[in-house]
């Protein structure tokens, strides 16, 4: 499971708490580039990538789904107001991200997987 990282630069600009180096090396990195790697190995092993949509992803309570709307980005943990769970961001993002996908099978094999030894091409078991 992937977010979709379509406008994920205007995160990053002057005056969200970065500096200027962090900024221009998050400016510089091919988001796209990285997808692409991504979906290519996991093909080539046989487990399907969803991508799906990160808004109020990490705002949202895994816990009980309450929606911190006033959650600024330079905030990094936050305390829940309806179930009291402490929640850091990026972890939290990541669990509402995996629930929002199609697709449950964390830990499940695939067919047409090829095995964990043989996801990089040439590292073939014989």
């Amino acid at each position: 499971m992937l977010e979709s990282l379509k406008g994920i630069r205007y995160a990053h600009r002057r005056g969200n708490g970065e500096g200027k180096a962090r900024r221009r090396r998050i400016a510089l990195w091919s988001f796209r580039q990285l997808q692409s790697y991504i979906d290519y190995k996991a093909g080539w092993a046989g487990v399907p990538v969803e991508y799906v949509s990160p808004a109020f992803t990490s705002k949202t309570c895994h816990v009980c789904g309450y929606v911190n709307r006033k959650l600024k980005l330079t905030e990094r943990s936050w305390l829940c107001p309806s179930c009291g769970a402490k929640l850091e961001r990026d972890p939290n993002a990541a669990i509402n991200i995996e629930r929002r996908g199609k697709i449950r099978c964390l830990g499940e094999v695939h067919s047409g997987a090829r095995g964990t030894y043989e996801a990089v091409k040439g590292n073939e078991i014989g």
